[in-house]
């Protein structure tokens, strides 16, 4: 492969793109033949990215889940079309089997997940009980990606081998690869490691992540929370080649590269099918079988990219929250290796970005325009204060402090800016927008509230005093 042009292509997707750090692994016919670090982990320490630098990888873990449920079906502790209740019997859908939680065939929307921004959970446990408040409605055969699911799945293991998820996966997956510096934790990582910071751009400026969010949601980690090393994401690669390691059978290593649920018939120029396999994503681009996932959490983002008939994979972890770099440098060295016209995947994502910009700025203007006549806040704030509850999503306080509304989520507050009538918006700890338009009676009392995370999925209502 072209290395140099490797190199000055990565470097211009970083600038462009504001990544403060990429680390970039290649492997070609099943050996490792490139691993570089670009750019600082670190922006203030000026830390450089090495190969063994250490990023949150997100939802790659979720192919660590599926190997991991594999290896009990090979012990025949499981098997794939086995109802979820039979392991974790308090599990609220009783329709649902192993292998619909791990090709996403659910149809539970991915919108719920929202839950965790209103709602204090810690535990797998406290997870079942909220789901076990959805209404059954919402699942359908259809593919909708969810997290929830894949902790459920975590779960599962834990309740067969008496062990924790971390444990289990550490024990029959990264051990036995050799994978030492790869990780579920980062208060659990020593302080000598090379650990990169994660960023977010908000309104246009470069902002590092909180460090005291990095270790929220750790119930999520069978979904989302393994942090690892270009170095040991070679690894993985090479296992999912058939190149390194025999904790699973090479039948089995087969059906889990095998697509279960379609996700869509056709994704528009180059790509003619897309469909989710257990752990994995699957396409057909420009002819050739392709798997892939993507990572986005707490503010770094990543991309895998494997072509088993071609003996080829590539790692790209970065520390920039939200950001498409990794898969449009994964699709460069895809049409690289092809030996193909190379497709300006970099102008794609800019036109799809500034596309998504527009509409959402043309979407939340004719909302505003089309705000519910009634109270005026200005006249008598303190008509909003209280608690609004929600018994899926728990409990909201309003109150007026200082001349300012605000609005209290879990432990969080944020100051709530008037936009007319009775609709506020604020901003999260992590830059997202969210609308609050307060509801009334006939007398223009305050009964509750409605909370928008998008206008694009149903509006969450909370009601005044619960």
């Amino acid at each position: 492969m072209e290395f140099e042009k490797i190199d000055c292509f990565i470097n211009k997707i970083k600038s462009e793109w504001k990544l403060p750090g990429i680390g970039v692994g290649i492997v070609s016919e099943k050996e490792v033949v490139y691993k570089k670090g670009f750019g600082y982990g670190s922006i203030k320490e000026k830390s450089i990215v090495t190969p063994n630098t250490l990023f949150c990888i997100g939802s790659i873990t979720k192919s660590y889940t599926s190997t991991g449920i594999a290896i009990l079906r090979e012990k025949d502790l499981l098997q794939w079309k086995d109802p979820v209740k039979r392991y974790i019997p308090e599990f609220p859908f009783s329709n649902l089997t192993i292998k619909d939680l791990l090709s996403h065939k659910t149809g539970l929307p991915f919108y719920t997940e929202n839950l965790l921004f209103t709602r204090t959970i810690n535990t797998k446990e406290e997870l079942l009980e909220i789901l076990g408040k959805l209404d059954a409605n919402l699942l359908t055969e259809n593919y909708s990606y969810s997290n929830f699911m894949y902790v459920v799945l975590g779960y599962i293991i834990e309740r067969i081998t008496g062990i924790s998820w971390e444990e289990f996966t550490r024990k029959e997956i990264l051990s036995p690869l050799k994978m030492w510096d790869t990780h579920f934790s980062f208060s659990g990582i020593k302080k000598t490691k090379n650990i990169s910071s994660s960023y977010l751009i908000e309104d246009g400026i470069l902002n590092k992540y909180p460090e005291e969010l990095r270790n929220e949601y750790m119930f999520m980690n069978p979904a989302g929370g393994i942090i690892s090393t270009v170095e040991d994401q070679c690894k993985w690669i090479l296992f999912n080649l058939g190149a390194k390691g025999n904790i699973i059978k090479k039948d089995t290593l087969i059906s889990l590269q095998k697509p279960v649920a379609v996700v869509r018939a056709s994704s528009g120029k180059d790509i003619s099918y897309e469909a989710y396999c257990p752990g994995w994503k699957f396409l057909i681009y420009r002819n050739e079988p392709v798997l892939r996932h993507g990572g986005h959490v707490k503010g770094y983002s990543s991309e895998i990219v494997i072509l088993p008939r071609r003996n080829f994979g590539a790692i790209i972890l970065t520390n920039l929250g939200g950001s498409p770099a990794g898969q449009i440098i994964g699709m460069y060295l895809i049409d690289l290796l092809l030996g193909r016209e190379i497709v300006n995947w970099n102008k794609r994502f800019k036109e799809w970005k500034k596309k998504k910009d527009a509409e959402e700025k043309i979407k939340f203007g004719n909302r505003n325009k089309k705000m519910v006549k009634g109270i005026t806040p200005l006249s008598d704030k303190k008509a909003f204060t209280g608690i609004y509850r929600n018994n899926i999503y728990g409990d909201i306080m309003i109150s007026y402090e200082g001349n300012v509304l605000k609005i209290r989520i879990k432990r969080d507050w944020f100051n709530l800016q008037h936009l007319g009538q009775n609709l506020f918006e604020f901003y999260d700890k992590r830059n997202r927008r969210l609308e609050v338009e307060f509801c009334t009676d006939s007398n223009n009392k305050i009964i509750g509230l409605n909370l928008w995370f998008d206008l694009e999925i149903p509006v969450v209502n909370f009601k005044k005093g619960g």
